[in-house]
């Protein structure tokens, strides 16, 4: 695979970004231009168009001249995205499943059952779960959808992922990890509306336990 060279100012983007979808700046957090630029090396423009730019898909809310509040994270937000994304992602799995290559779903399959071995390795958790994910979203055909579903895919990553603030429990992480075998299985066979009702399911679920998490922090 080719190496991708990022410009200098969708690094700067790209790292923000990653921090607020790791909720390493946690909803809420004041992200001022000078201090943010003072921590990067670069000066105060890269980190003010950053911002707006972080603004345009919905991860912080502009203060004028002062920076940026992280975005915050209620239950209407998670109910919002999850439903939002269930719509889209399942629209993008009947025009996806088609053109999945079968050995990527098997090496994927093999990692979900060396994880079924070892619920300790949560980094492994996460990465099958995005990966799984993007599996359908790459292989969309339609540019605009694509785009809106990343811009999904990270919304609720970062939603569940500040909702999922104390490490799950194994019951949880095994019902998750027995959903995801069920799309895998799916699409293996290729039956696209098994692939839409297991994902849907999942969905409903991550939606659920998403919102069951939230309430307990309040």
């Amino acid at each position: 695979m080719a190496k991708v060279f990022l410009s200098f100012g969708e690094q700067i983007y790209q790292t923000l970004k990653e921090r607020i979808l790791n909720n390493e700046y946690a909803p809420g957090t004041m992200l001022q231009i000078e201090k943010l630029a003072e921590e990067m090396g670069v000066s105060s423009t890269p980190i003010r168009e950053t911002l707006f730019k972080l603004h345009s898909v919905g991860l912080v809310n502009i203060v004028r001249n002062k920076g940026a509040l992280v975005s915050g994270i209620d239950g209407k937000t998670a109910r919002d995205v999850w439903r939002f994304r269930a719509l889209l992602e399942s629209a993008v799995a009947r025009e996806a499943v088609p053109h999945i290559d079968e050995k990527d779903v098997r090496a994927l399959k093999k990692k979900m059952e060396r994880h079924l071995e070892d619920f300790s390795n949560f980094e492994l958790y996460q990465e099958i779960d995005q990966e799984l994910h993007a599996l359908l979203c790459d292989n969309a055909e339609n540019d605009l959808v694509k785009d809106a579903l990343k811009n999904l895919l990270d919304q609720s990553r970062r939603v569940r992922y500040f909702a999922e603030s104390t490490p799950l429990v194994d019951d949880i992480v095994l019902e998750i990890s027995r959903e995801h075998l069920a799309i895998l299985n799916a699409l293996l066979a290729r039956d696209v509306e098994a692939v839409v009702t297991t994902l849907g399911t999942h969905l409903a679920h991550a939606e659920e336990r998403t919102l069951r998490a939230l309430s307990k922090m309040t």
